[in-house]
């Protein structure tokens, strides 16, 4: 094979089908662990529905033309408060994983007790422990269809307020729950996620660990100031603050150093997020720009579809996620925010949406710009310009195909970790 067809295969196998398509089509990529995800509740017995929010079990095909190749996957033990988990809660679990493998997509993984803030019955931190043994099998054995796996547990949704039992005031008792789950449930080649970065905050300094493997999910993202308590930092400094000022800072918070240091770690670890339901928050204050600025700057690499967006959320009307798709987006406006961008995105097309950047940025976003060959060796230069770097180990391979079409696989070790935004 001469260096002009190396050249050819390189750059499409980068560039083209599940990796990337800049002819001006507005398909979604489809790459993995990454992009828009939607929610659905797995391991459901018989009986057991789904629930007003999700208007079919199983949404992957419904999004297809957005490239979804994740859901964020809760699994409720409500029913298991008092009890151990039984053998037909585990097999319907198993067999939604099972489908997961078949399909080709992935899990965001939460376990929860509470469906709501009514803290009418929830389980004690003993049950919860119990429980992360008991299902600590099931999840290591299906690990390559987990992109990740949140710790949940406790309270509303499992976000860690609200809960039955008060575990969420005390530091002891959640940072054992956390232990737990990274000790004996979390597989070694998955990364695990937090609610709010005081939690984290805490954790760390309870457990004596570093933070390497843990990242955020942002149930409130832009939902105001301090993204409900997601972000604790000086209130009364912040307060102050017009939206209008936090807008022209792009969205750093002076003062908060919570928010800072997520735009430093957030780049090397899972960071998932999702607006508030239609009607709780200022449509103004989830713009299109302020968005797509901010999920940039935290690194997120997966996003909900379903909140803010009139096709799927539990309340009608237009959100947010409505509006980003009218809202414009050239590659000057990217340079004026001094935001890095691949000119050949823009090819054809007069502008793209926000809804379309978004989709498109989140997670990572890879662009082969050269390649060269001397000899028996080969150099390809990659650009990501999505918001963060692969969160879990993946290796890079060139893929060489003959003229016949037979492909030969050529794995290097380099870690695609490294290909930081």
């Amino acid at each position: 094979m001469n260096t002009k067809m190396m050249l050819t295969c390189v750059l499409s196998a980068l560039t083209t089908g599940a990796f990337a398509e800049e002819s001006g089509l507005r398909a979604g990529l489809t790459n993995p662990e990454r992009g828009f995800r939607f929610e659905q509740k797995v391991g459901l017995e018989d009986g057991e529905k789904q629930g007003r929010s999700n208007r079919s079990a199983w949404r992957f095909a419904e999004c297809a033309a957005d490239g979804v190749t994740v859901a964020q996957a809760y699994c409720y033990l409500n029913k298991y408060c008092d009890a151990p988990i039984p053998q037909a809660k585990l097999d319907a679990l198993q067999a939604d994983f099972d489908r997961a493998r078949k399909e080709g997509v992935k899990f965001l993984l939460r376990f929860a007790y509470e469906t709501d803030m009514s803290c009418q019955k929830g389980p004690t931190l003993q049950r919860i422990l119990s429980h992360i043994i008991e299902l600590r099998g099931i999840v290591q054995r299906n690990a390559d269809v987990i992109y990740a796996l949140q710790i949940g547990w406790v309270g509303a949704w499992g976000e860690f307020h609200s809960s039955r039992s008060g575990i969420e005031y005390d530091k002891e008792a959640s940072a054992k729950v956390v232990k737990y789950t990274m000790d004996y449930m979390l597989p070694a080649n998955r990364s695990t996620m937090l609610r709010t970065m005081q939690l984290r905050e805490n954790t760390l300094l309870e457990l004596g660990i570093g933070g390497e493997r843990i990242g955020l999910f942002n149930d409130a993202t832009l939902a105001d100031f301090f993204d409900s308590g997601t972000f604790m930092g000086d209130r009364n400094k912040l307060m102050k603050m017009a939206w209008d000022e936090i807008l022209g800072t792009k969205f750093s918070i002076p003062g908060n150093p919570q928010f800072d240091l997520l735009c430093e770690i957030g780049s090397h670890l899972p960071v998932d997020g999702e607006l508030f339901w239609n009607g709780n928050v200022d449509v103004a204050h989830q713009n299109g720009i302020a968005a797509l600025i901010r999920l940039r700057r935290h690194h997120y690499t997966t996003l909900s579809l379903v909140h803010g967006n009139s096709r799927f959320d539990m309340n009608a009307g237009i959100g947010p996620i409505d509006q980003w798709q009218k809202t414009p987006v050239t590659g000057e406006l990217l340079a004026s925010y001094g935001i890095p961008f691949d000119a050949a995105y823009f090819a054809g097309v007069p502008y793209r949406t926000a809804y379309e950047y978004i989709r498109d940025h989140l997670g990572y976003r890879l662009v082969a710009k050269d390649c060269h060959r001397v000899g028996d060796k080969v150099r390809v230069t990659l650009h990501n310009y999505g918001f963060a770097a692969p969160v879990n180990p993946r290796k890079a391979y060139f893929a060489v195909v003959s003229s016949v079409g037979q492909v030969t696989e050529i794995r290097t070790d380099f870690d695609c970790r490294k290909l930081e935004p």
